[in-house]
């Protein structure tokens, strides 16, 4: 995946760093950068850490594989494989970039139900086995070039409150369920679990324990018609905030009671999940600066807000002021097409100063290059620099519209996670990678960018 290459610069932070004195140093020294008000990404290490550590905290039984299309790029690969982390592929080029790392064939599964032949045929010649399906075509597919795959059948579960809904182009319906099993075991293929996915960043834990309990009926019908059933994927949708905003408690919660009521330890099932988004959204923060900016006192602009310790009053000058970022659509805000954004935090510290309606544009020459259509912003000039936090997960598909390329990113680690710097940078030596395992990753007390 060379196209997926960045520039980048691995560096260090010490515990108890803030997140805007960070990114203020980084503004305030350039050279690392081709030019000195080009934007850029700030990757947290310390935060990808602190994800893995409550994961296995409260799902014990759950073994991660990383979803590799949410940020594929090498230092996190070889980051997830040191730490024994499985890894959700869908295309060859990800297969690829997997195992050129050295990591295991297991520990990778090809999950993607509608498969192109040549990259079958490829997971078939790199023994990459464990793969999806849902529905006869694909079933046809798999026998004619890799009958002897691991088959994991996946069924549809369509979630409303999902930020990016799954279920109506992947997963077969329930009524089909048993015709793909029948099917299957008439060609003589190897059925081994089950797999589902509730949607991105759904809103309902609940969904998992209806989808687990589901699971476990499909698991009884598969063993009656003679399948060795093994393996349960409950796929992704875990949210990506902050460890500190508490929502992944309630889904790990919900998923820890569903697989103990459903799938006991004895039951020897191995339990596996496809995160992407829980380990990228919140480590990832982007770092825009203005190249220009518009006033408008028009009949349209919104009347602007003074907020002070004391009062909020309306501002009579309806001023408004519109902000051009060098980021946007075509670079780190792909998402702004399918969800809100945030509104920036500027680097500078700002206080009790009014806030003025306005939009936020991209830099390209596209007139839907907007990243927020309308928020209120305190007035900012030419030159100031903003950032947007929880930018890690599908954030990097860039298209290089009027060439504008993709930003360079700093790999922000901890002072006392060093090892990882070794990892990304491929200086730990064969008589460390002997005694080395995952846990030595995970120090005791984990600092972040806050």
């Amino acid at each position: 995946m060379d196209e997926l290459n960045e520039d980048c610069l691995v560096c260090e932070y010490e515990r108890g760093t803030a997140k805007r004195d960070f990114i203020r140093e980084k503004v305030e020294h350039p050279k690392d950068r081709q030019e000195r008000d080009d934007g850029f990404i700030v990757f947290d290490f310390g935060d990808v850490i602190a994800k893995h550590k409550k994961w296995k905290e409260l799902l014990p039984r759950v073994r991660p594989f990383y979803a590799v299309k949410c940020r594929p790029y090498t230092p996190i690969l070889k980051v997830m494989n040191a730490l024994d982390i499985g890894f959700d592929c869908a295309s060859k080029p990800e297969i690829e970039s997997v195992l050129n790392l050295g990591v295991d064939p297991k520990r990778i599964v090809y999950s993607h139900t509608r498969k192109q032949v040549s990259t079958l045929e490829y997971a078939a010649n790199n023994n990459v086995d464990l793969v999806t399906f849902d529905d006869e075509n694909e079933l046809m597919k798999i026998k004619r070039v890799f009958p002897s795959a691991r088959l994991l059948l996946r069924f549809a579960i369509y979630d409303s409150t999902a930020m990016y809904p799954q279920g109506l182009k992947y997963g077969c319906k329930r009524e089909t369920a048993l015709i793909l099993l029948q099917l299957a075991k008439r060609l003589k293929l190897n059925v081994v679990g089950i797999h589902f996915h509730i949607g991105s960043e759904s809103k309902k834990p609940s969904n998992y324990q209806e989808a687990i309990a589901y699971s476990r009926e499909l698991f009884d019908v598969a063993e009656k018609i003679g399948f060795q059933m093994s393996i349960l994927d409950i796929g992704g949708g875990f949210p990506g905030h902050a460890l500190s905003t508490g929502k992944f408690n309630d889904y790990a919660k919900a998923v820890s009671e569903a697989i103990d009521e459903y799938f006991p330890e004895s039951c020897k099932v191995g339990i596996m999940a496809e995160p992407g988004t829980f380990y990228m959204k919140s480590a990832v923060t982007v770092v825009a600066c203005i190249i220009g900016k518009r006033q408008r006192t028009d009949d349209d602009a919104t009347t602007s807000l003074i907020a002070n310790e004391s009062s909020n009053k309306l501002n009579a000058t309806m001023t408004s002021y519109d902000y051009y970022l060098n980021e946007g659509r075509y670079t780190s805000f792909i998402n702004s097409v399918y969800e809100p954004i945030q509104t920036p935090q500027p680097v500078k510290e700002i206080s009790d100063k009014p806030t003025y309606s306005g939009a936020v544009y991209g830099y390209t020459c596209c007139e839907t290059d907007v990243i927020i259509p309308k928020t209120f912003l305190p007035e900012l000039d030419e030159g100031d620099w903003v950032f947007f936090k929880d930018f890690g997960n599908y954030t990097h598909l860039v298209t290089y519209f009027n060439g504008f390329k993709r930003p360079f990113c700093y790999y922000a680690i901890p002072d006392n996670c060093r090892q990882l710097r070794h990892v990304i940078e491929d200086k730990v030596t064969n008589h460390e990678e002997e005694e080395f395992n995952g846990n030595d990753l995970i120090p005791e007390d984990i600092s972040l960018l806050e």
